[in-house]
């Protein structure tokens, strides 16, 4: 189990940091990385994954109830299922959202199997 803790590990920071990136609007030339169609500002979203992806190390590192584990898992899962799609359907292609996709639903196929 100590290698699926330290994996764990570097995909939450690569999913933090990635975010952090998208955050960052220096990094987003022409708002490419912004969904604008929302009703809250453009940051809510990426601040809400880096809280998402922080309860990410409680979930591999304590010892949680399965509620617990199970609402991350599905709000993780609901929200690729929601957001990928859709950015395909507003023609918003943004590469590291689709990294933090990916990165995110690894670590709830990894949690997963850690229960």
């Amino acid at each position: 189990m100590r290698g699926l803790s330290l994996v764990s590990t570097a995909l939450i920071i690569i999913g933090i940091f990635n975010t952090t990136f998208l955050m960052m609007e220096s990094n987003c030339p022409n708002g490419v990385c912004r969904i604008s169609p929302f009703p809250f500002p453009e940051w809510v979203l990426p601040a809400l994954a880096i809280v998402w992806f922080g309860l990410g190390f409680a979930i591999f590192h304590k010892n949680l109830n399965k509620l617990v584990k199970r609402t991350w898992q599905v709000l993780g899962v609901g929200t690729v299922a929601f957001l990928f799609p859709y950015s395909l359907i507003i023609h918003h292609y943004c590469l590291n959202c689709y990294i933090d996709h990916a990165v995110g639903l690894t670590l709830v196929a990894l949690s997963l199997k850690r229960s």
